[in-house]
C-alpha cells in the first residue's frame, strides 16, 4: 500500500505540468513580476516631469476673450487679449529645479535596477528551495525503498531462523519512522511550492543545480566592479545630488525675481475699437512671508545632510557585504565539494555493509547505522549545493549585477 502511495504522489507532481530549466523559470518569473512595472511607470512619469522643467524656461503664453454687458447703460463690450510672460531671473531656481529633476530620473533608473535585483533574489531563493526540497523528497523516497527492502530481508531471515524477532521489529520501526520522515519531506515540498507558484504559475522546475559544474571551476571570486557603480550606491548618490539641487532651488526662491511681460488687447465698445499694447518689467523681492520660504530652505538643508550620511552608511555597509559574500561563497563551494566526497564514501560503505548484512555478517542495527549515515550524507550534500547557489546570488548582487550578467 505504501509503495502505491509513493507512486501516486510522484505521478501527481508531474501530471499536466511542464518542467522548466532554472534560467527559464527565472526569466519567466522576472517577466511576470508585479513589482517592476509600477516602478517603470514612475520612471516614465519622472521623465515627463523633467521635460516640463525644460519647457519652464520658455515664455508662457495666455489668450482670452471677454464679453461684458452693462445693464445700467445697456452697453455691450468685448475684448480679446494675448499675453506672454518670461522670467529673466529667479536666483537660479528654475535651473536647479531642472537639475533636481534630472537626478530624480537617474535615481529612479538605478532604483529600478536595484528593485530588479531584489525581485531576482526572491525568485532565486524560492527556486533553489524548490530544487532543494524536491531533491530531498526523492532522497526520502529512495530511503523508504531501502528501509522496505531491509524489512523484507529481515522478515525472510527471521523465517529462516537466522535472526531473532527483535530484528524484524527494529526493521519495522525504522521503516515506519523513515516513512513518517517522508511525509515531513512532502510538507516541506508543498510549502516550497506554495511560495513559488504565485511567481511561476503551474510550471514545475527541474531538480538540477544550475551552476554546479561552473562553480566547481571558479577560482577568482574578486569583484570586477567598483562599489561606486553599485545600483544601490548610484541610487543614493543621485538622491543626494537631487537634495543638493533642491536646496539650491529653495535658496533661489529667497532672491529677487525679474519678469518681463508683454500683452496685446483689442477692445470693442459700441462699435468703437481700441488697441492696447503694454510691456512690463517687474522686479519682485519677498521681504516677509512668515518665514515660509526660509523654513522650506532650512528643511531642505536638513534633508541634504541626512542623505549625505545615509550614503556614507550605505557605502560602508556595501563594502562589508561584498567582503562577506565573497568569503561565504568560497567557503560554501569548498564545503559542498567536501560533502560530495563524503557522500561518495558513505555510498560505498553502505553498499559494502548491505552485502555483509545479506551474508549474515552484521546485525540489523549495524545496517540501520549505515542507512542513517547515508541519509545524513545525502541531505548534507543537498544542503551544501543549495547554500552555494544562495551565496552565489548574494555575491552577484553585492557586485551590483544580475545573475545572467554575473559570470
Amino acid at each position: 500500500m505504501s509503495v502505491w502511495c509513493l507512486v501516486v504522489f510522484f505521478l501527481s507532481m508531474n501530471l499536466c505540468s511542464k518542467e522548466l530549466e532554472f534560467l527559464e523559470a527565472l526569466d519567466l518569473i522576472m517577466k511576470n513580476d508585479t513589482y517592476i512595472p509600477p516602478m517603470q511607470a514612475y520612471l516614465e512619469s519622472e521623465k515627463t516631469n523633467r521635460l516640463a522643467g525644460v519647457l519652464n524656461f520658455l515664455p508662457t503664453v495666455d489668450t482670452g476673450y471677454k464679453k461684458n454687458y452693462d445693464y445700467m447703460d445697456d452697453v455691450r463690450s468685448n475684448s480679446l487679449y494675448v499675453s506672454t510672460n518670461l522670467n529673466l531671473f529667479k536666483g537660479g531656481a528654475d535651473y536647479y529645479s531642472l537639475e533636481a529633476r534630472r537626478f530624480a530620473v537617474n535615481k529612479l533608473e538605478n532604483g529600478l535596477l536595484r528593485l530588479e535585483m531584489e525581485r531576482e533574489k526572491t525568485a532565486v531563493v524560492y527556486l533553489i528551495n524548490m530544487i532543494l526540497y524536491k531533491r530531498k523528497l526523492h532522497i526520502q523516497k529512495a530511503m523508504v525503498e531501502i528501509k522496505e527492502r531491509a524489512l523484507k530481508l529481515a522478515e525472510s531471515r527471521y523465517q529462516k531462523g537466522f535472526v531473532s524477532h527483535d530484528d524484524v521489529l527494529k526493521a519495522q520501526v525504522d521503516y515506519k519512522n523513515t516513512y513518517a520522515t517522508f511525509y515531513s519531506a512532502q510538507i516541506d515540498f508543498q510549502n516550497a511550492k506554495k511560495d513559488l507558484t504565485p511567481l511561476l504559475g503551474d510550471y514545475e522546475i527541474q531538480d538540477v543545480w544550475p551552476w554546479t559544474q561552473r562553480l566547481e571551476k571558479m577560482k577568482d571570486l574578486s569583484p570586477d566592479s567598483s562599489e561606486e557603480d553599485h545600483p544601490r550606491i548610484l541610487e543614493l548618490t543621485n538622491q543626494y545630488e537631487q537634495q543638493q539641487k533642491l536646496q539650491s532651488y529653495h535658496r533661489g526662491l529667497l532672491l529677487p525675481s525679474l519678469d518681463f511681460n508683454v500683452s496685446w488687447q483689442k477692445n470693442e465698445i459700441l462699435k468703437n475699437v481700441s488697441y492696447d499694447r503694454v510691456g512690463v518689467l517687474t522686479l519682485s523681492w519677498p521681504l516677509f512671508d512668515g518665514l515660509f520660504k526660509w523654513s522650506n530652505y532650512k528643511a531642505q538643508s536638513a534633508e541634504k545632510v541626512n542623505m549625505e550620511f545615509t550614503l556614507i552608511r550605505e557605502k560602508r555597509k556595501l563594502k562589508e557585504e561584498l567582503k562577506n559574500a565573497r568569503e561565504k561563497l568560497h567557503l560554501a563551494i569548498e564545503t559542498a565539494k567536501q560533502r560530495d566526497e563524503t557522500l561518495k564514501l558513505s555510498k560505498n560503505l553502505y553498499q559494502k555493509n548491505a552485502q555483509r548484512y545479506n551474508q549474515g555478517k552484521i546485525s540489523i542495527t549495524d545496517l540501520e547505522w549505515e542507512q542513517n549515515r547515508l541519509l545524513v550524507s545525502e541531505n548534507l550534500a543537498c544542503d551544501g549545493w543549495a547554500l552555494v547557489h544562495i551565496n552565489l546570488q548574494e555575491f552577484c548582487h553585492s557586485n551590483g549585477k544580475l545573475i545572467r550578467a554575473c559570470f
